[in-house]
């Protein structure tokens, strides 16, 4: 049966991560948060994203350029190809928007885009998700197929929807993935459940 999948670009698939340049900011950092009200402010990524090795021995690697870079920050960072696979399936639901950023390694620099929901997905399914008892956030979501479906990718994070590095989609849309053979890109099945029934297979 149909089901619902996250994706993420994964470390373990390249040996480099875009990161803030040394000279970005005075404290030389910045936080996901700090940066995410940066972005919803100005629309605009503030400068270039560095490609920097994981470890010293990855330091001669040859740079691979995905189509999903891994990034400091763990945003979902799309190639233009990518970019434009999902824009071309966005949905009236849909309430993305990209956000350009320019990602350099010695001389080559190339253009990438953020992932940002402007709205908040409805996907969980409530009566089959697992709650913290403290304070009733998400421990496990349960993703409900038929909201889903209104979706060409979403998530159920309640703290992080608006640059989730975590996307969902639905199988349709996983496979359509896969056949593109876009690169670094991780699936894991998502718990889903279809008229309130959890889907086991």
């Amino acid at each position: 049966m149909n089901r619902c999948y996250n994706f993420i670009g994964a470390n373990k698939y390249g040996q480099y991560v875009a990161c803030l340049p040394k000279n970005f900011s005075v404290n030389h950092g910045i936080t996901s948060w700090e940066m995410g009200e940066i972005l919803e402010k100005n629309n605009v990524f503030p400068c270039e994203l560095v490609l920097k090795p994981f470890e010293d021995k990855y330091r001669n690697t040859p740079v691979v350029w995905h189509d999903c870079m891994y990034n400091e920050f763990a945003y979902f960072i799309a190639s233009e190809r990518l970019k434009n696979f999902l824009k071309a399936r966005e949905t009236e639901n849909d309430s993305i928007e990209w956000i350009e950023v320019k990602i350099r390694d010695e001389e080559t620099t190339k253009n990438y885009y953020i992932l940002m929901l402007k709205n908040k997905p409805n996907v969980i399914d409530e009566k089959n998700t697992k709650y913290f008892l403290e304070d009733h956030s998400i421990l496990v979501p349960c993703i409900s197929l038929e909201k889903a479906q209104k979706y060409s990718v979403f998530t159920p994070d309640e703290l992080f929807w608006k640059f989730p590095s975590l996307i969902y989609t639905t199988e349709k849309i996983k496979k359509e993935l896969q056949n593109a053979k876009f690169s670094n890109l991780y699936f894991e099945r998502a718990k889903t459940s279809f008229n309130g029934v959890v889907i086991k297979n």
